[in-house]
């Protein structure tokens, strides 16, 4: 069978210069993160490392290594997630809906005291799926994804005004969960999450 899933939860916070203990910041950068849809290294290099996933329901190591990274400027939120896999899991099947591909999930909780999210999901061929607090809506976000012979990654651009909020001028705490669904990975393989609170 072929269905496995990777879950992360993130308590982040917007920062231009400090981080939590153990915890991710989501860093400031005055340079543009991605161009023609692909990330600049150079500047990803100042974002925080999310990796350390584990398999949502029994807590296990992960098969391969997802990595998250995530800045902001004054007018958006931006995520980079690389998916890795072994070419031979390769997703072949390009049949049906966004959910019945690979695909990542993100649900951003922009104010944590308030029940409040927006959830993002998009797959493998670029389709993209947003909805506020369970109700579909379109949101301007734009993703871009590239897709290799050993891994997937996806490029998100989401503007502040989606999530309802300005950019942040000090720390903020913003909540991230990040999910990977695989299709097309045996039943065997331990998939990905992380868990930070």
């Amino acid at each position: 069978m072929k269905t496995k899933t990777l879950v992360v939860a993130v308590l982040a916070v917007l920062s231009a210069g400090s981080l939590l203990s153990a915890v991710p910041a989501i860093r400031y950068t005055s340079e543009a993160p991605f161009k023609d849809g692909k990330p600049v290294e150079s500047v990803w290099n100042s974002a925080d490392r999310i990796g350390g996933f584990v398999t949502c329901l029994t807590l296990d190591t992960p098969t391969w290594d997802t990595e998250a990274k995530l800045l902001f400027d004054e007018q958006n939120l931006y995520l980079t997630v690389r998916c890795p896999f072994e070419p031979k899991y390769a997703q072949r099947d390009l049949k049906g809906g966004i959910g019945h591909l690979n695909n990542i999930e993100i649900s951003i909780q922009s104010d944590v005291n308030a029940g409040d999210y927006v959830h993002v999901m998009f797959d493998t061929l670029g389709r993209v799926h947003t909805d506020r607090t369970k109700a579909v809506c379109k949101l301007p976000i734009t993703v871009a994804v590239e897709n290799g012979t050993d891994f997937w990654r996806g490029n998100v651009t989401i503007p502040f005004k989606a999530l309802g909020i300005a950019a942040p001028k000090e720390d903020r705490p913003v909540r991230v969960l990040i999910a990977r669904l695989n299709k097309n990975v045996p039943r065997d393989y331990k998939l990905f999450g992380n868990l930070y609170t």
